[in-house]
């Protein structure tokens, strides 16, 4: 009688086995002996797929190259730039469409904050942990708008907390500016150490 191949096949009881060839009417405690040698074979097949698949993930790991740290004298001045005038770190990188649009926008953000009569962030300890932390992080945000916040620190602007949806618009546009040159400043980084087009 032809033997069952390595698929489930109904015997002739009615029970289902999955295995190598098994004669239909060998006893069920022989096929039962059979089966789990079958299953441990399939595991010990998987067991070492998985290893491989694990060693080479690690390989790809491990062969993938660092980036070193470029010098500090291919970055530094072009960064800086980009800090004092928005945009000025791009046109010193021959990246005169991406500079022109990086300064319209964060002046402009910059003026909307003031005519909306934002405040000015001050390096303050305040009444707990949270409020000491928005007082430092704003003040971060605030001068990393460069020489538009030192000009309006020179010339006096010094609007006060006060309630008011439009009060508190022009605080978090002065933010936003910042935030935005800080982007412009690691984009500037990124392009003067080659990481980047």
């Amino acid at each position: 009688m032809a033997s069952i191949s390595r698929t489930q096949q109904t015997t002739q009881s009615g029970a289902t086995t999955v295995g190598r060839s098994v004669e239909p009417s060998q006893p069920a405690d022989v096929q039962n002996a059979v089966a789990p040698a079958i299953r441990e074979h399939d595991a010990n097949d998987s067991h070492v797929t998985l290893v491989k698949v694990l060693r080479m993930a690690e390989t790809q790991v491990a062969a993938a190259p660092k980036q070193a740290v470029p010098p500090i004298n291919t970055w530094i001045l072009p960064v800086a730039a980009a800090w004092f005038i928005p945009g000025l770190g791009h046109f010193l990188l021959k990246k005169t469409g991406r500079g022109a649009l990086l300064f319209a926008s964060i002046a402009l953000m910059f003026l909307f904050g003031l005519f909306m009569r934002g405040m000015m962030f001050t390096p303050e300890k305040g009444a707990d942990y949270l409020t000491s932390l928005i007082n430092y992080g704003g003040f971060v945000c605030d001068i990393a708008s460069g020489a538009f916040y030192l000009c309006a620190a020179i010339f006096g602007y010094s609007q006060p907390d006060m309630p008011g949806d439009v009060h508190d618009y022009g605080t978090k546009f002065l933010v936003t500016a910042g935030l935005l040159n800080i982007l412009a400043m690691v984009d500037v980084f990124e392009i003067a150490a080659k990481r980047r087009d």
